[in-house]
């Protein structure tokens, strides 16, 4: 089973790879960070000191967040919040701020209870359900075949996903 660990932030991450670097030796790992607004992918990659040089390591980079890759997955994220299919972006590893783009999607939902989760209030960065309900999307609905057909970056992960586990 797997577990999530960090969750502190990129520049933190950045400080532990190596501790993560050397874990792998022993199990495999997978470290995923945001590009947000860095440098290009390989850029980023090149930064971090060929973080996956390891064997039981996978270091992947979301081009530009996360949301970009539930965005990509147009169908089953518009059903979700309840939006018209062209709220969503065609190609989401273009759009500069996948995150804004969600949450404007968001505070167009026909569900209440879709905005009040995912769209922030006056000060808030993002809405106080946001983790927990496009979890929600990801463990109910999100077709990541579908998605990685229109998400790049997401692609590869699962490509690179699917050689770690392999190896292992």
């Amino acid at each position: 089973m797997a577990r999530a660990h960090g969750r502190r932030g990129k520049q933190w991450l950045r400080q532990q790879i190596g501790g993560y670097r050397n874990a792998s030796a022993h199990a495999a790992w997978f470290v995923l960070v945001d590009l947000d607004r860095d440098e290009c992918p390989p850029q980023l990659r090149r930064n971090w000191g060929d973080a996956d040089a390891a064997r039981g390591l996978c270091f992947r980079v979301a081009v530009r967040a996360v949301e970009s890759w539930l965005l990509a997955d147009r169908d089953g994220l518009a059903k979700f919040l309840g939006v018209a299919r062209g709220t969503l972006p065609d190609w989401p590893d273009a759009t500069p701020d996948p995150k804004r783009v969600l949450i404007d999607a968001a505070s167009r939902s026909r569900r209440g209870g879709v905005r009040d989760a995912i769209v922030p209030r006056p000060g808030a960065r993002q809405g106080p359900l946001y983790a927990a309900e496009l979890g929600r999307f990801v463990d109910e609905r999100w077709d990541a075949t579908a998605a990685a057909g229109r998400s790049p970056s997401l692609d590869r992960c699962r490509r690179r996903l699917a050689e770690l586990i392999a190896r292992s």
